[in-house]
């Protein structure tokens, strides 16, 4: 099983997460990121600067595989 969250206290405050049952690939793991309640955070608000959602979600499904 893979979980993904914002990691840190944001998963234990939030109770935030996604999971998925493996294999995944990197579209399914985007997916999943953008499920979370927090993913406006990795968009980049109020000028903070958005993550490379493509990008991590290819390094989860490397890691995962």
């Amino acid at each position: 099983t893979l979980a993904v969250g914002l990691g840190g206290v944001w998963v234990e405050v939030l109770r935030d997460t996604a999971l998925r049952v493996l294999p995944v690939d990197a579209a399914e793991v985007r997916t999943a990121l953008s499920e979370l309640r927090g993913a406006a955070l990795l968009d980049g608000v109020r000028g903070g600067r958005p993550a490379d959602l493509d990008a991590v979600a290819e390094v989860v499904a490397e890691i995962a595989a």
